[in-house]
């Protein structure tokens, strides 16, 4: 997918970053293009919790 506008990639990683804590922005990011997933799946699972079942 081609965007309207070539972005460097440092920009975009750079504006995924500032969003970090906001989950619903993030899989939003990750579905504007693949380029971006990477980055925002870095944030979105940067924290895995493994709790027992009983």
């Amino acid at each position: 997918m081609t965007l309207p506008f070539d972005f460097p990639q440092e920009f975009v990683d750079t504006v995924i970053d500032q969003v970090q804590d906001c989950p619903n922005t993030l899989k939003s990011c990750s579905l504007v293009a693949r380029i971006w997933l990477p980055r925002s799946r870095t944030h979105l699972y940067r924290i895995i919790v493994i709790s027992p079942t009983e």
